[in-house]
């Protein structure tokens, strides 16, 4: 499975993981997320501060690595430090599908990290409507989103995908969430 490690990749979960201390319950944490078939992240937050596994949801849409990752959730018992996803929920699919979805009604997260790695598109926003519309997130929140900014992003966006620069006038992932 592809993974996105690197120095900076690195620091931004150092500087997310320091930003859980300033919530006023920093313990026992109800996480969303896209971690990936790594669960890089869930696991650092697991280790610092714990999770509830069965208030907390995580989404893949690759299919290969969403079976993988339903396989670690299946197979605990049989993974060292597997305990750490016994009761984790496991979506095959986009996060946005998740968050609208009747079984999920009632979670509420206070750590969502929406890890994307493409650029922005409309996809992305409906995922951050739907954490607000169904109230999904906890009265003290972090919500972390990553978007990959380069230049084939940027061209991406250009040519249409998702929401178009062309609203905008910018070729800024921000400035296109701002209009969204």
């Amino acid at each position: 499975f592809k993974s996105y490690e690197g120095e900076h990749k690195q620091q931004v979960r150092n500087l997310m993981l320091e930003e859980v201390n300033k919530l006023s319950e920093p313990k026992d944490l109800r996480y969303c997320g896209l971690p990936g078939p790594q669960f890089i992240d869930y696991v650092q937050f697991f280790d610092k501060y714990g999770i509830i596994q069965n208030e907390s949801l995580v989404a893949e849409q690759d299919r290969v690595a969403a079976n993988f990752m339903i396989s670690v959730k299946r197979w605990w018992n049989q993974i060292q430090g597997g305990e750490k996803f016994r009761k984790l929920k496991v979506y095959r699919g986009q996060i946005e599908r998740a968050l609208e979805l009747d079984c999920y009604s009632g979670m509420k997260f206070n750590v969502v990290n929406f890890d994307w790695t493409g650029g922005w598109a409309k996809n992305k926003n409906e995922a951050i409507v739907n954490l607000f519309k169904n109230n999904h997130l906890e009265n003290e929140a972090i919500l972390y989103i990553t978007l990959n900014d380069d230049a084939f992003e940027r061209g991406r966006a250009k040519r249409g995908r998702g929401y178009s620069l062309e609203h905008s006038g910018s070729d800024s992932h921000l400035k296109i969430a701002e209009s969204s």
